[in-house]
């Protein structure tokens, strides 16, 4: 039902790049499979949203002399990113370059005669009944000027590449976070500061929008909130990635089966995680229907009454013509 759909950005970024994908991910609720990338990622962000609060000015100040001279941070870095499966030297190397990058680009002196608010602020926005859709999502830091009325938002980006001046003019995820402090601030107006943290020399990327284009975006908001509320099976095969073109066939990776190699013998081509098919588990309702899947069964953590089954995907369905899965 459509009261049952809640929008986000990396939601609608998903519809918008491939709808088998978004089938996959929010429909069947199949497994992801994660990767270093986003393991360091999550690694980051848990440690800069402890530093955020203000009472640590003193840890952060000594950590941007030596990143390593905090034994709490150390253990907690360590934690996590073995929890995360990225505790080998590589990768702790390059998650303490993305801590020392994220601490050095104004994480507090942007916040002078600011109030910085709790890190992780949740949000959601807009009754499907009254506004025509509704929207949730995290913020990883904003900052309040209540003299100037005005919000300064950050969001930390682990990724590859940094947004092009194209990309954050109608950048939604930007737009989503200023709508919504928007709704909590109607008399402030705001900006949002990513911080890519893979580009030590130049991590900031500012965006901004104004009321207008804000109430825009309420509308985009609606129009794609009824398509979403009407997808099924048939939406699922609407929009392939490989037919996008070259901005968004890169989604669905190189490779022609699983495990395959590149040139250097060594290195494995990297492939959408529902390209091929897989087995799985799940914990389904009364219908069958996917409540929470897994690629491992030890991985679902079954709660008294739950039943687990063992299914099988049998993979995308434009690939499936393509290569022709056995």
């Amino acid at each position: 039902m459509a009261s049952k759909l809640r929008l986000s950005a990396s939601r609608i970024k998903t519809y918008e790049n491939c709808s088998w994908l978004y089938y996959c991910n929010y429909i069947l609720k199949l497994p992801q499979s994660s990767n270093d990338g986003s393991n360091r990622g999550d690694t980051v962000h848990r440690v800069l949203e402890c530093l955020a609060k203000t009472h640590r000015r003193e840890l952060v100040k000594s950590l941007l002399e030596d990143i390593y001279s905090s034994p709490a941070i150390n253990r907690m870095v360590k934690i996590i990113a073995k929890k995360n499966r990225v505790a080998d030297k590589t990768n702790l190397e390059t998650i303490y370059k993305f801590l020392y990058t994220g601490l050095k680009a104004d994480f507090y002196s942007d916040a002078e005669g600011g109030l910085i608010q709790p890190p992780e602020y949740a949000f959601d926005i807009g009754d499907p009944e009254i506004d025509g859709y509704n929207a949730i999502g995290f913020i990883d830091k904003y900052i309040v000027f209540p003299d100037k009325k005005f919000i300064s938002i950050v969001d930390y980006k682990t990724s590859k590449t940094a947004f092009s001046k194209a990309e954050l003019e109608n950048n939604v995820q930007a737009m989503m976070y200023s709508l919504a402090l928007h709704k909590k601030y109607p008399e402030f107006d705001s900006s949002v500061r990513f911080l890519f943290l893979k580009f030590p020399k130049n991590p900031i990327r500012d965006t901004s929008y104004n009321k207008k284009q804000l109430a825009g975006f309420e509308e985009y908001l609606r129009s794609v909130y009824a398509e979403m509320s009407k997808f099924d099976y048939n939406a699922a095969q609407s929009n392939y990635a490989y037919e996008g073109g070259f901005s968004k066939s890169w989604l669905c990776g190189k490779a022609v089966y699983p495990g395959q190699l590149k040139e250097d013998g060594v290195t494995p081509h990297w492939y959408c995680s529902h390209k091929f098919p897989y087995t799985y588990y799940a914990i389904v309702d009364e219908f069958g229907n996917n409540l929470r899947t897994a690629l491992k069964v030890s991985d679902l953590n079954a709660k008294a009454g739950e039943s687990v089954m063992k299914k099988h995907y049998p993979g995308c369905k434009f690939w499936e013509k393509k290569l022709k899965f056995k």
